[in-house]
C-alpha cells in the first residue's frame, strides 16, 4: 500500500489498532475504515497512539509508534524490582462446564475491552449488576459475589492502575505499610504484593469479559 496512504490514514487517525488477519491488516492500513478495529492496548489498558509529543506531520511519517516515557509511580516501583508483567493470554475461563478456556484471539474487541476494564475503568462504571442471585446450598443462600462487587470490597472504586499507584507511593492505609515492608526484587515481598493485586483485577476482569462474550453469542 502506498506510503501517502499510511500517511493519511495517521493524520485521520492517531490510535494503534489491535489487527489480525489479512482483512484487518487492510482496514487498519486504509484511512477511514481503521477506525472500524478495537485500539491496541498496553499493560495498563490505556489505548496506545502513535502521538510522539513531536507533532501531528513527525507522527504520521515515523515508521514505528514512538513517544516519550513518562512513567507512573507503578512503572518506577516495577522497574526498581526487576518485575517483568507480561500482558494476559488471550483466552478466557468461559461456558457452563467448569474449567472451559475460550481462545478470544480472533476477537480482538473483547481483548481490547478486558484489558480496558482490568486497568482503565473504575469497578462501579463495569457494566452488569454487582452480585449474582444467592446460590442455595444445603438450604440456605449463599451470597455469591460478582467480580465487581469484589474490587470495591478489597480496593474501593478504584481502577488497577490506581490502586497500585496509591500502594507504591504510600497512600493505602491498609496496603502500603505491606509494601513498604516487603523486601525487594522479583522475587521479594514487594513483587508478590504487586502480583498479587494484578491477579485480583485480571480474574475479575476476565469473568466479566467472559459473561459478555457468551452474551454476545447466545450462550
Amino acid at each position: 500500500m502506498p506510503n501517502s496512504f499510511r500517511w493519511a490514514r495517521r493524520v485521520e487517525d492517531l490510535t494503534i489498532r489491535d489487527a489480525r488477519g489479512i482483512t484487518s491488516e487492510l482496514k487498519n492500513r486504509t484511512p477511514g475504515l481503521s477506525s472500524s478495529l478495537p485500539p491496541a492496548r498496553d499493560f495498563w489498558g490505556r489505548g496506545r497512539t502513535y502521538q510522539s509529543g513531536m507533532g501531528t506531520i513527525y507522527d504520521a511519517l515515523a515508521p514505528a509508534p514512538s513517544r516519550v516515557f513518562d512513567p507512573e509511580p507503578i512503572d518506577r516501583a516495577i522497574l526498581d524490582n526487576g518485575i517483568s508483567p507480561r500482558m494476559p493470554p488471550h483466552t478466557l475461563s468461559f461456558g457452563k462446564v467448569p474449567g472451559t478456556s475460550l481462545y478470544i484471539r480472533e476477537h480482538p474487541e473483547f481483548y481490547s475491552r478486558f484489558l480496558e476494564l482490568r486497568g482503565q475503568v473504575s469497578p462501579s462504571d463495569w457494566p452488569g449488576p454487582a452480585a449474582r442471585p444467592d446460590a442455595i446450598v444445603n438450604g440456605l443462600p449463599i451470597r455469591q459475589l460478582t467480580g465487581k462487587e469484589f474490587l470495591l470490597r478489597k480496593y474501593g472504586d478504584r481502577t488497577l492502575l490506581e490502586t497500585l499507584n496509591d500502594v507504591v507511593r504510600g497512600l493505602n492505609n491498609q496496603l502500603s505499610p505491606q509494601y513498604e515492608q516487603g523486601s525487594g526484587g522479583p522475587h521479594g515481598g514487594k513483587s508478590a504484593l504487586i502480583h498479587h493485586i494484578v491477579s485480583d483485577y485480571t480474574r475479575a476482569a476476565k469473568g466479566r469479559s467472559a459473561e459478555a462474550f457468551g452474551q454476545a453469542c447466545g450462550e
